[in-house]
């Protein structure tokens, strides 16, 4: 038979094709903010195209519906407004630089991987975790750490290392790891700069990382308190024999997992790397500012530009340099793909968002809305958040959320009311990926710990994400009203 029609053989041309083409729309990207080349901006939208193309067969099935919508959405919108062509190409690649930010920050994870500080980390909370508060609170700031630097790639390296620990002192190891991981994360991703919903409302509305940073570090810091004030609440299963069934798997994961148990440093030297780990992430913001200055990137893309060289550097110094190599080849070569769903998604939502933005700066309508009346935006913004959550709850992405409505929101706003509108974004974004049984926080952890997402985010986060959600909003809107 003719090998082009063997179908194994053309499906695996069109994984390596797909993958290729998203490593280098990815480097194309990150070439535009090291040296801004016109010829490689001009190829990106083009380039976005035939990626969408190739990468269809990758995607969900879900995701691919809500992608053809917001398409077809944005391309009614742009035809109405009769956009010119750079507009369109401009809304191709609205979400490039989002996306490659989730793209290369797993790169961060493997040189903590490669110098075994996770395993340092299972040391100290086998020595102080010695009660499951104790372990909670020692787990929620892991997460917190990790989630800083590695954003989603902190999910799988907190949940390796700490379930080993749990099983000695809960009934439900699962349950508590995955509770201390939700709450560290939320806490992290609303005040780091490498933090998707951070990068999806910071792009759609032009605020600077710096402009709001005073608010998101209030922000992380209520988060962490409510995360300390709710503690450990392990809500117990419905009935005896579901409680015996997981007891029974929770044992069998544990002996299959006391095997590969790592034992190799004692409780001083296990600190002693815990604090460098600490120094090095201070340094890589350090780094990430100062290269902001010097070149006048914003934080958004002086993460992307760093962070491959400093992984590369950090490794040089592990003196891992050569498995660093091999991982990001296996990393580029295979692995890039399951970055499919977010890629379409986020190229689709991208055009959609810059037809709203142009119909906002352009379209006569919009001037007999009442967006432009102080008393409407001191009743609506509040309300962001809400509607955030809600349409992740119906299974749009919260990312893709932001990006709309900072896009369609920006221009009828002034700089002051942006930078509120970007802590708003920022609450509905992480509530609504915590929470969702559709967002991406809670799959990925679901997937990990083997339950239901909605057991996960409906039952297990729920408590915390509307408590947070609900406190934040409050705080927002009374430091607008009286303080702001």
């Amino acid at each position: 038979m003719n090998t082009w029609f063997n179908k194994n053989k053309l499906k695996a041309y069109i994984f390596r094709t797909a993958n290729i083409l998203l490593v280098i729309y990815c480097l194309g990207v990150i070439t535009t903010i090291i040296f801004p080349i016109d010829l490689v901006q001009v190829l990106l939208p083009p380039l976005a195209i035939i990626t969408v193309f190739f990468m269809i067969r990758f995607v969900d099935k879900k995701i691919l519906l809500i992608s053809t919508i917001l398409l077809l959405t944005g391309v009614f919108l742009l035809m109405a407004e009769k956009a010119a062509v750079d507009t369109w190409f401009s809304g191709l690649v609205q979400m490039a630089y989002i996306f490659t930010l989730l793209a290369v920050i797993k790169v961060l994870s493997f040189p903590i991987i490669l110098g075994k500080y996770d395993q340092d980390i299972k040391t100290f909370l086998s020595a102080y975790g010695s009660s499951e508060k104790q372990f909670y609170y020692l787990s929620l700031g892991y997460t917190y750490l990790l989630a800083i630097f590695v954003l989603f790639a902190a999910i799988s390296i907190v949940y390796s290392t700490m379930v080993n620990v749990a099983y000695k002192i809960s009934s439900f190891p699962k349950q508590l790891v995955s509770m201390a991981i939700i709450r560290g994360w939320v806490s992290a991703v609303v005040f780091t700069p490498s933090g998707a919903p951070m990068a999806s409302a910071l792009q759609s509305t032009g605020v600077d990382w710096l402009d709001v940073l005073p608010y998101i570090t209030g922000l992380s810091l209520i988060s962490l308190m409510i995360a300390y004030i709710l503690g450990p609440s392990i809500s117990l299963f419905k009935n005896k024999k579901q409680q015996e069934e997981f007891n029974y798997k929770a044992e069998v994961d544990w002996q299959q997992q006391e095997e590969q148990h790592w034992q190799g440093q004692d409780v001083a030297k296990a600190k002693r790397n815990i604090a460098e780990l600490i120094l090095i992430f201070i340094l890589f913001i350090v780094v990430v500012l100062i290269v902001g200055y010097l070149t006048s990137l914003s934080v958004l893309h002086g993460v992307i530009a760093v962070s491959p060289f400093y992984a590369g550097l950090w490794s040089l110094y592990l003196k891992k340099n050569r498995k660093f190599g091999k991982n990001v080849v296996d990393y580029l070569s295979k692995d890039m793909i399951g970055l499919a769903d977010q890629f379409v998604l986020f190229t689709c939502s991208g055009l959609l968002g810059i037809a709203l933005k142009t119909m906002a700066m352009g379209g006569e309508w919009f001037t007999e809305l009442p967006f432009h009346q102080d008393t409407f935006l001191f009743w609506f913004m509040p309300l962001v958040p809400v509607v955030i959550v809600f349409m992740s709850l119906v299974g749009i992405n919260p990312l893709v959320s932001i990006v709309i409505i900072g896009e369609a929101l920006q221009p009828m706003l002034l700089f002051d009311d942006l930078v509120i509108l970007v802590l708003y974004l920022i609450i509905g974004g992480v509530v609504g990926l915590t929470l969702s049984p559709f967002g991406a926080t809670v799959i990925y952890l679901s997937h990990i710990i083997d339950a239901s997402p909605f057991m996960v985010g409906l039952r297990w986060s729920k408590s915390f994400s509307l408590v947070y959600g609900l406190v934040s909003i409050c705080l927002v809107s009374i430091f607008y009203i009286y303080f702001y």
